[in-house]
């Protein structure tokens, strides 16, 4: 969390050698806010959660300055409350604000699939345009595979 925190305010504040480093204040939050938290909320959900905080005071100038928004704003009850309730204009002003700054979730690499997974999805919509569509989305496309061989759509491929 703290990670996605340093990134979104390095945006925000246009300070790119901006590094987090939480007081002991700052850790307890973190701390009160995570066991707030189900057990299974994954990274990207913090990413999203932290992205719209960031999106809701991007625009107020305070006495800390524009941009520089304290952690204290972007985590806690009435945060979650806030993410929550957020409707379609305060998604839209969250996206303007990603792409107002560059900001992006990190892609992780995918593991690749294995080969039983490759051959039951191949044959799931075999010889079908479905399965066309399904195989060059999912970049299942082989020329090794029988599967691929055997193909009607094997020259569309």
């Amino acid at each position: 969390m703290e990670k996605i925190y340093e990134k979104l305010f390095r945006s925000s504040s246009k300070d790119d050698s901006f590094t987090f480093t939480p007081t002991p204040t700052e850790k307890k939050m973190i701390e009160n806010f995570i066991a707030k938290l189900p057990k299974e909320t994954s990274e990207d959900w913090l990413f999203d959660f932290l992205t719209f905080g960031f999106s809701r005071y991007s625009d107020l100038n305070t006495r800390y300055g524009k941009g520089l928004i304290q952690l204290s704003w972007v985590i806690g009850q009435k945060a979650i409350d806030a993410y929550n309730k957020r409707n379609e204009g305060q998604i839209y002003y969250t996206q303007k604000f990603k792409a107002e700054n560059k900001i992006q979730k990190e892609v992780k690499k995918a593991k690749p699939f294995n080969e039983s997974f490759l051959n039951r999805e191949k044959q799931r919509f075999y010889n079908t345009e479905r399965g066309l569509l399904h195989c060059k989305e999912m970049l299942f496309i082989s020329n090794q595979s029988n599967s691929c061989l055997n193909c009607k759509f094997k020259e569309e491929c």
